[in-house]
This record gives C-alpha cells, structure tokens and sequence, in this order.
C-alpha cells in the first residue's frame, strides 16, 4: 500500500503578534520566522513521521528548496513534484497570537496551476489498494478525486480551505472525508456535531466521515458508528499545523489497526503534541514521542 499526498507546498511566513491585526491597524510584529508548510506537505510530512510510505505529488514555482528539503528530510518521496520556474512557489502570511490563535493570507501561485497532463502521469504510477489524500489548496481536485476513484484508489479527502463550489465535487466518490466544524456547518446548515456528521453521510454519500472539535477532541461516523475522542490538555503555543497532523495520524492509525476509535486517538494526541510547539510542519511529532 502507498499513500500519495497530492497537494500544496508552501513557504510559511509566521509573525508572532499580541493580537490578530484589526481592518486599518498597523501593529510591530515580536518575531518572523520562515517555514516549509502548504497543507499537503504537512499532511505529508505527519503520515511519514507516523511510519508510513509516502509520495509527495504538487506544483512548486521559481522557489523550491525549503519544502523540497523538508520533504527530503521526512523521507518522502518526490518523484512527482513538478516545477514552473516562471512561477511562484506558494506562500502563506501567518499571524499566530500568544494564545496561538492564527489567521492567514494565503498566496496559491503554483499550487493553482496544476495541468491535466500532470494528474495523468502521476496516478499511473498507483492503483487499487493504495491511498490518495487530497485537501482544497491547489486547483483540478475534482478531476483527481474521479481519476483515482477510477483506479480503485482509497480516497481522504480534507475540503480546507472551504469554497461553496466544493458541495458540487464528486463527493459520493471519497471515501473519507476530514472537517472541522466550520467546515462541517457550511456543508450542512447544521452546528451540531451529531447532526453534521449524519447529514453529511446522507447528503453526499460518504460512509467514513470524520469531524474535528478543536479544545473538545474529535468524532468519526463510520458503517453507521459513532466514535468519539476527547482533546488532549496542553498549553497551546501555535494551532497553524493542527489538522493536518491530525489527519496525517488518523490515516496511520487506520493503516495499523483498522480501528476507528484506535485512529482517533492517536490523531488527536498528535495534534495536541503539534499545538504545543511553534511551526506547522516543523511541529509534527513522530510516531515515538505520540506513544
């Protein structure tokens, strides 16, 4: 089984605030640092530190070298990765309080100019039995979605950043879908977790459906069972990374136990590691400090 991550790299521009920036204020930043990050690549990244075979496919611009690095250094594969030097490589403008609430401007340059050509000559390279985990950072995704469905490949799916245009993705063809609540409410006019979990197995036919809660942990609806997984207490440094490793570690956990109760817990215990540290992708625990 491989698991192909086909999805954004970014470099994270993180400025520590006291506060996020109000409309018409100029507020001094305590420090910047600059990161590899994209959602894809810390999904990447969390599956790999978990212990899984991971291939890395996306789009990168004129600037490669710190995700490139931070792929090589997790032990990805990056065969897939494609280049267009007369393009930029995508970044995000981080604001992370001492609270470690963010905000983020996001920038997709090459992550949004991903061509057909190019989704065919990476899913040949898969099929039946292997896993294709998908977010909402670069452009074509509802092509890839039918394209590796079509090969009998596992679908995960994580609609972030949430358009209105994502109800009209062939939905019915993933088979796990990752929300958080925000997420979960838009696609479901609900705010009950209970609620949003069932409406979105009937409104687009996904069997495995899982909804993280922030402080309050997460839950999977799966084969018509509810499991649920309280939060782990830390002191929250930085939250940028958080679902992205939990998704990454879910899909490990499902890998080593087929259990979805076994898989909640191992991701919610490595997002509650990853908001106790700064950074994204730099914040991703390993398998070993998890257990």
């Amino acid at each position: 089984m491989k698991y192909l991550v086909y999805g954004s790299l970014n470099i994270d521009y993180v400025y520590r605030t006291s506060h996020i920036v109000e409309p018409g204020e100029t507020l001094a930043a305590q420090s910047m640092k600059k990161f590899a990050g994209g959602k894809g690549l810390n999904q990447g990244i969390a599956l790999a530190r978990a212990g899984l075979p991971v291939w890395m496919a996306g789009k990168l611009g004129s600037n490669i070298e710190l995700p490139q690095q931070a792929l090589i250094n997790s032990n990805i594969n990056t065969d897939y990765l494609s280049q267009d030097k007369s393009l930029t490589t995508g970044h995000t403008v981080i604001q992370v309080t001492s609270t470690g609430q963010n905000s983020i401007i996001y920038l997709p340059g090459a992550n949004a100019c991903i061509k057909s050509a190019e989704i065919t000559n990476v899913l040949v390279n898969f099929g039946k039995g292997d896993v294709i985990i998908l977010q909402n950072e670069i452009n074509k995704v509802p092509e890839i979605i039918r394209s590796a469905s079509s090969q009998g490949m596992t679908v995960a799916f994580n609609p972030s950043p949430f358009e209105s245009e994502i109800v009209t993705y062939p939905l019915d063809l993933v088979d796990i879908l990752f929300v958080n609540e925000t997420e979960g409410k838009k696609m479901t006019n609900s705010v009950n977790p209970l609620d949003i979990l069932q409406r979105i197995k009937n409104l687009y036919g996904i069997n495995h459906v899982v909804l993280t809660l922030g402080d309050r942990g997460a839950m999977t609806l799966f084969d018509g069972e509810v499991f649920k997984e309280p939060a782990v207490k830390v002191d929250v440094i930085d939250t940028t990374g958080a679902g992205d490793t939990f998704t990454g570690y879910y899909l490990a956990g499902l890998n080593q136990t087929n259990d979805c109760q076994t898989a909640l817990k191992l991701a919610v215990r490595s997002a509650g590691l990853a908001v106790s540290r700064p950074g994204a992708a730099s914040a991703i625990p390993t398998l070993c400090e998890v257990n």
